[in-house]
């Protein structure tokens, strides 16, 4: 199915194209004298398929998002199910998790039935959804977060408790400066404090 709408124009076409015989057939026009702006489409799952709807376009105009139902006229399409119109469409399931996606997995897309008798909308995919966490809790949170790393930089002998950057010192600080100034100071009392 070919479907053509343009930036100004009141009108959406939509065309069958047959590859074999390189013919196109007209399904139908939805026309309007209001131009649009912009427009999207519904999923094929949001699809009303007892009135044949191959799709349906959200036309944008000036003031409002209008929907345009695209729909093959055919005699008994509110009595069967015209399967060979609505082929298997994507259940706006995900396929994989981000982390198995990132690692280089590929799988192709979960698919669903368009036919009312044999469509499955179970929410049942494994996908768990944690509650929002409130203010306090993630205060909490975060001090048992800052105590444990306060654990881990003692282990360390890396302090980071007095505020500084984080960065390890060596524990003892003397370079040698004091030894070596009481040094000088008994040498001048053997010369006579010149």
């Amino acid at each position: 199915v070919l479907y053509l709408w343009g930036k100004g124009e009141g009108s959406v076409s939509y065309f069958e194209l047959v590859n074999d015989d390189k013919k196109v057939w007209t399904l139908g026009v939805f026309r309007k004298p209001e131009p649009q702006k912009g427009g999207g489409w519904v999923a094929k799952r949001g699809l009303n398929v007892w009135k044949c709807e191959i799709g349906r376009f959200l036309k944008l105009t000036k003031d409002a998002v209008k929907p345009v139902p695209l729909v093959v006229p055919r005699k008994a399409g509110a009595d069967v199910f015209q399967g060979d119109i609505y082929p298997d469409a994507y259940a706006g399931k995900p396929a994989l998790t981000g982390a198995a996606w990132t690692s280089g997995e590929n799988k192709d897309p979960i698919t669903m039935s368009l036919d009312p008798e044999q469509r499955d909308d179970s929410k049942d995919d494994n996908i768990q959804f944690e509650k929002k966490k409130t203010y306090q809790e993630l205060e909490d949170e975060n001090k048992e977060l800052r105590a444990r790393v306060a654990e881990l930089e003692a282990q360390l002998n890396i302090g980071g408790g007095d505020g500084g950057d984080g960065d390890a010192q060596p524990a003892d600080n003397n370079d040698g400066g004091d030894d070596y100034n009481a040094a000088a100071a008994e040498e001048d009392d053997a010369d006579g404090g010149d």
